[in-house]
């Protein structure tokens, strides 16, 4: 946008007004424009420090019938310096509405990460977990048929001749579940750990996403 932009938009939502009121508000940008000019400003640093012309415009057709009601150019010129305050503090400028959306997309892009996070290590834990319990029933399996042989011999040689074999494939599978079952633990561990990890991680960058964002604002 130029400066004949500017003043072409401000002067287009203001048709229909009073010619001299129209006139005044314009003039006053016009020498704010040549003011800053002089000061060796450039004209986009201008026009940032202005605003967005549609909110201007609107801002002083909000408050046309105060200007209308008294048509002098003093009283007119009065109202654009209170008008001009009023623009600066609390109407939104393109600033605010470029940071607004920068913090609403980084908000959507965060909730989609962690989303994505969770589609990825879900499926994992539940391995994980399945294998935990598989490792326990294996366990208690090897330990089921290890007092059998103690305690029930002659259950044992139903099931299986001779003993020795018996005995044998039992403490296999005793030792297999427990070693199982030890690496079940552990990757639960780290698979817990790594979700804490990546979780202060997503946490950690929307938190700085959102410093920033509110340091650029102030």
């Amino acid at each position: 946008m130029k400066k004949s932009d500017f003043l072409s938009i401000l002067e287009a939502n203001l048709s229909g007004y009073p010619n001299n009121t129209v006139e005044t508000i314009l003039n006053k940008y016009k020498n704010k424009f040549k003011e800053a000019e002089a000061q060796g400003i450039s004209e986009d640093s201008i026009l940032n420090s202005m605003g967005d012309p549609y909110i201007i415009a609107q801002s002083y057709i909000k408050n046309m019938p105060l200007i209308i009601k008294d048509d002098s150019s003093s009283s007119t010129e009065t109202y654009c310096n209170m008008d001009s305050s009023v623009k600066t503090e609390d109407l939104p400028s393109v600033n605010d509405v470029q940071s607004f959306l920068a913090r609403f997309f980084k908000g959507i892009f965060s909730l989609l990460g962690f989303v994505f996070f969770l589609i990825i290590s879900l499926p994992i834990f539940f391995i994980l977990l399945s294998l935990f319990i598989c490792s326990i029933l294996l366990s208690v399996f090897g330990l089921v048929i290890l007092f059998s042989s103690i305690f029930a011999p002659s259950f044992l040689s139903q099931i299986s001749s001779p003993i020795n074999l018996s005995n044998l494939g039992m403490l296999g599978a005793l030792n297999i579940g427990i070693v199982i079952f030890i690496i079940g633990i552990l990757l639960i561990k780290f698979n817990y750990r790594l979700i804490r990890a990546l979780g202060r991680k997503v946490r950690g960058s929307h938190n700085n996403k959102k410093t920033t964002t509110q340091s650029s604002d102030s």
